[in-house]
């Protein structure tokens, strides 16, 4: 499976110039994806798919097609995730005529129907979704599963980011400084931080000096407004940065 370079993304975030579409693109072109979409649904004073505000790599046929017949009420990437915390699979929804059709329509579209969610939930119980689709099926059922896993272990740490970058668009922004992306090497100090392991012990198996680490656990204890590393971990883990 091919992986994410965060550090390609971190660019491609601060790039004023990137919006939220070019990086969903990035992540599907990535990771050799079907699709790839992010969507806040609930916000303050928002409307169910008036008000609403996300990025996708879905064709545009296909997403007037979506909104003019409604089909936010039977796809369980919305139905789900208004009521789910983990990640899922969309094939844990209950089967139906209306979620036949859905999935035979979107095929028409080559839009598979194999694919899973990521929910989200901001500090005011904004929800939002970041939804993954394959590019074809994946067989068999426990190969999928395997495969997933490993997806959501990729996405993660960038799916806070999309949720910042739409919270932006939706003028959203507190006040406060965004959350910094983690390059791939600040998210491996990080990683070792967690683990209790020290600037010393993390140099060694990092192959670089600790003088060094030091410098970039000063760099991420700045970018996250931290006093200590115990207090940074705390932080990238509660926003599952890491």
């Amino acid at each position: 499976m091919k992986s994410l370079d965060l550090d390609i993304f971190a660019m491609l975030y601060e790039n004023p110039e990137c919006d939220g579409n070019d990086l969903v693109k990035f992540i599907r072109d990535s990771l050799e994806l079907g699709h790839v979409a992010f969507m806040v649904l609930r916000h303050p004073g928002a409307i169910i798919f008036k008000n609403n505000y996300g990025f996708s790599t879905y064709p545009n046929d296909w997403v007037s097609y979506y909104i003019k017949n409604r089909y936010w009420m039977v796809d369980p990437a919305v139905t789900l995730g208004l009521c789910r915390r983990a990640a899922f699979d969309w094939s844990e929804a209950e089967e139906s005529p209306e979620l036949t059709r859905f999935w035979k329509k979107a095929q028409s579209f080559d839009i598979q129907p194999q694919g899973f969610t990521i929910p989200l939930y901001g500090p005011n119980q904004e929800a939002s979704i970041f939804s993954i689709s394959t590019d074809k099926i994946v067989e068999p059922d426990h190969r999928w599963n395997s495969v997933r896993m490993k997806l959501i272990r990729e996405l993660l740490p960038v799916a806070h980011y999309l949720q910042q970058k739409a919270f932006d668009g939706l003028g959203m922004n507190d006040g406060s400084n965004p959350l910094p992306v983690l390059t791939n090497l600040k998210r491996e100090i990080l990683y070792w931080a967690a683990k209790g392991k020290t600037a010393s012990e993390t140099a060694q198996m990092l192959e670089m000096t600790e003088r060094s680490v030091y410098e970039h656990r000063k760099e991420i204890l700045r970018s996250f407004d931290c006093a200590s590393m115990t207090q940074a971990v705390a932080k990238v883990l509660q926003f599952g940065l890491v």
